[in-house]
């Protein structure tokens, strides 16, 4: 029979697993204050991360790779798509051994109800394990005590688990990459498998042998490049082996060996028990790059296996029909991509998909919401939010590199880009995207392009390189990148564009663009280059019109995101100094002179977005001045706050829907929230509170005070704060009804505050001066204001001591479910 040869390599065809069941288990409530302002809408396309381990027991298929979720699931590296469901496997793998290394599962081997899992984790469930884990259907196992280093391949035959990876000890049995369980105990494979950095890739059972495919030289005492056969007794050579960088996959079909990697002469092998055929033509002739052979697997008689070639930046699906190759290139380059055989062929990478021999199907729930790539540009036309980025899938929806989010569902622009897309904003009622395209759908366009709403428009000859950074100022459309030409005429890296010709910006700047941003008739550009036409300027400069100026000093290294907001310019970028001053990753320039914001960030900054007076920073950070902010965080001009959680992974586009701020980057979590690529925090909305007693001017006699206050909509409990504008609060909770009343429940001391909320009560220490009950509190003026403390919305006004003329501040606070303070 004719063996039929079909490669795939997936990272960018994703879809989702269905959600349904009792046994799934979703992520915590809330992990942080905040989160829950986070959209939960935006799930991931199946797994949140990579999938590099695929097993099939009769219709079950398991996952196992690097991620957190599966279909919004908390699955942690694991996950069981049972035909109709997503299934968690209780807590999944955790823990790691090393310090920079992050848990994941790289092999896995299902049997008899049994699967086991290997891999680089110290943890299945909170059950303590080593690399090596077994789940019976209902609970994890470990397995004879582990191994002390990576799991990469796993086989079953009968009681006997062969476990292949790179560690030296199983149990506490001496075994160098290879090992047997036989239920009990630990065996090794004679002297195991050896060489420079040697270990094991991939295994696979025959005939009563063990074939063992990697990186090494030595199996035993047989010298044997990169394959060898253990028959029970003895290492056996395959011939001379396989020279060359590595073998990746093994499989049997029809009695022939067939291994997949990266050998002299090609990325295929075949083995027929007595010589090698090498080809190069996958590899080669379809790539035309450095690829390799990643997974084989035999599905309805032939064999498919998964080409993988990183440098290419497209995958390629390739077949034999008849005497003829076929091929086409699919998009993905995960080089940890992965294959399965059940009911369908899976293919593992960024996700999951199946193919049934003629189509390509969602193995999973079919309504994703996020992006499968990266977001790099947002802009925003009325309740529409345009996405641009690294990705060909909007959801469910085909999209190539950019995408349109109306509020419910996602929509293609036409073809899409043929590049990725870096730079995004609307002008009239149209769309202007920049980036690292050619082709805007079949038109071309030379890295930057206009949607209309119908259909693509190039803007003349376009430009000759990358366009990092587009801005409006007027009618004049300005970008900047590392291009040389726009239209045909010099350019140096910043053009603009009236809406028939290009044109130069003076003599524009010596260096790349990363950054603009228009604000009262001026364009501010940021990039890397130290001149702007023949001004020194370092990194950052001014146009006016008709010339260029400095800002001051400059800063010392690249400007990779500008704002502006009134007269203020505030600047992102990797610098360390602005102005000549210690000021790192954001800085404001107000128009004579460098200025640090809140202390800043601790890592650069990619994106910033200001509204309502509040300054919204993007980057890759963990820390906004001394709060704990991760991805993202909000400067309202006096502090920083954490918008929740954060972002699991850096941020690298920002703007805004009203009080919505939308987020793109490469991240898959917001807050404690599934979010792929792409996300929307709902900045809760401001509520007002109004003191209706005492009133101003009105005379307290007890030092009981009684106040009273204007209910608002939605709040669910109230607080009273009385300190000393001096002190730091000290603070006991006390039940409350949740009524717009309160009476102090005693005499207050001088130093102390007394809030009165829902909550557990907590003890104070306590100032021994009280006050006389007999002295008059006047309060001499009310001063309203709103503002946020400890999350909690403020209505402060100042009460004056008639006596001695000492100030006090009283507070009425509400826990409302959508509080943010007023500018």
């Amino acid at each position: 029979m004719k063996v039929l040869i079909k490669f795939v390599c997936l990272l960018a065809l994703l879809s989702a697993f269905m959600a349904l069941g009792a046994d799934t288990t979703r992520a915590a409530e809330h992990s942080a204050p905040g989160d829950e302002f986070w959209d939960d809408g935006f799930t991931l396309p199946n797994v949140s991360g990579t999938v590099s381990a695929i097993a099939t027991d009769g219709a079950k298929v398991y996952v196992g790779g690097a991620f957190t979720y599966a279909d919004g699931f908390v699955a942690n590296n694991i996950a069981l798509w049972d035909g109709t469901q997503t299934l968690t496997l209780g807590a999944g793998i955790s823990g790691c051994n090393g310090m920079s290394c992050s848990p994941n599962v790289q092999a896995l081997a299902a049997q008899g109800g049994k699967l086991y899992v290997g891999g680089n984790f110290t943890a299945a469930n909170g059950l303590d394990v080593n690399n090596l884990a077994m789940w019976d259907g209902s609970q994890w196992f470990d397995v004879g005590g582990g191994v002390d280093g990576a799991v990469n391949a796993i086989a079953v035959d009968g009681s006997d688990v062969y476990v292949a990876g790179k560690f030296e000890t199983a149990g506490n049995v001496t075994v160098h990459n290879i090992a047997r369980w036989d239920g009990t105990q630990w065996h090794a494979l004679g002297a195991g498998i050896s060489g420079a950095n040697a270990n094991v890739n991939a295994l696979a059972l025959q005939g009563g042998s063990v074939y063992v495919g990697g990186v090494f030289s030595q199996a035993g005492d047989v010298n044997t490049p990169n394959i060898a056969r253990w028959d029970g007794a003895a290492w056996n050579a395959l011939g001379d082996g396989l020279a060359g960088e590595m073998a990746r996959a093994l499989t049997f079909n029809a009695g022939t060996l067939y291994v997949g990697g990266k050998f002299v002469g090609g990325c295929l092998a075949e083995w027929d028990g007595s010589s090698w055929t090498v080809s190069n033509y996958w590899c080669g002739n379809v790539s035309n790059v450095d690829a390799w052979i990643n997974a084989l697997v035999v599905w309805d008689g032939n064999l498919y296996g998964l080409l993988c070639a990183p440098r290419q930046g497209q995958n390629v699906l390739v077949w034999l029909d008849g005497n003829t190759w076929n091929f086409g290139f699919v998009g993905g380059d995960d080089p940890n991509a992965s294959l399965g055989a059940g009911d369908f062929v899976y293919v593992g990478g960024q996700g999951i998909r199946a193919w049934d021999g003629q189509n390509w199907l969602d193995l999973f729930n079919a309504n994703p919401k996020g992006l499968d790539g990266p977001a790099h540009a947002l802009a925003v036309d009325g309740n529409s939010i345009y996405v641009g980025g690294v990705f060909t899938a909007a959801g469910s929806v085909a999209a190539r590199n950019i995408a349109r989010w109306d509020g419910a569902s996602w929509h293609a622009l036409g073809d899409g880009l043929d590049g990725t897309v870096l730079a995004a904003a609307l002008y009239d009622g149209a769309l202007y995207v920049g980036g690292d395209f050619t082709h805007a759908g079949a038109l071309e366009a030379n890295h930057i392009a206009r949607w209309d709403g119908v259909s693509w428009h190039a803007l003349g000859d376009g430009v000759d390189g990358r366009v990092s950074a587009i801005a409006f100022n007027g009618d004049q459309l300005y970008v900047g990148g590392t291009f040389a030409h726009a239209g045909g005429a010099n350019a140096n890296h910043i053009a603009k564009w009236d809406g028939a010709a290009w044109a130069a910006v003076g003599h524009g700047v010596n260096g790349n663009v990363f950054a603009l941003v228009a604000n009262k008739g001026s364009v501010y550009v940021g990039g890397q280059f130290d001149r702007a036409g023949a001004t020194a300027a370092k990194n950052i400069a001014r146009y006016d019109g008709r010339r260029w100026s400095a800002l001051g000093a400059g800063v010392n290294k690249a400007v990779t995101a500008l704002e502006a907001d009134g007269r203020k310019i505030f600047v992102g970028g990797s610098f360390t100094k602005a102005g000549g001053k210690s000021i790192r990753y954001l800085a404001r320039w107000n128009g004579k002179d460098w200025g640090a914001v809140g202390g800043g960030v601790n890592a650069p900054v990619a994106a910033l977005d200001a509204q309502d007076g509040a300054l919204f920073v993007g980057g890759n950070f963990s820390q906004a001045g001394k709060t704990s902010a991760h991805g993202i965080a909000k400067w309202n001009g006096r502090a920083w706050s954490a918008l929740g959680s954060g972002a699991n992974a850096a941020v690298y586009a920002l703007t805004h829907r009203g009080a919505d701020v939308i987020v793109g980057g490469i991240f898959t979590q917001t807050g404690d929230k599934p979010a792929g690529r792409f996300g929307i925090w709902h900045d809760p909305a401001p509520s007002r509170v109004t003191l209706l007693k005492p009133d101003d001017g009105k005379t307290v006699v007890k030092p009981k005070v009684n106040l009273d206050w204007s209910d608002s909509p939605g709040a669910t409990g109230y607080i009273l704060q009385i300190r000393n504008a001096a002190a730091s609060p000290k603070i006991i909770l006390e039940q409350t009804t949740g009524a717009s009343e309160f009476q102090t429940p005693r005499a207050l001391s001088s130093m102390e505050t007394i809030i009165a909320a829902r909550g557990p009560r907590r003890k104070i220490s306590k100032s021994n001066r009280e006050f006389n009950a007999a002295q008059k509190f006047f309060l001499r003026r009310v001063l309203i204001e709103m503002f946020v403390a400890r999350g909690e919305l403020f209505f402060r006004c100042r009460l004056q001591r008639f006596a001695i003329q000492q100030k006090f501040y009283v507070a009425v606070a509400m826990r409302l479910p959508n509080a943010r303070a007023v500018e």
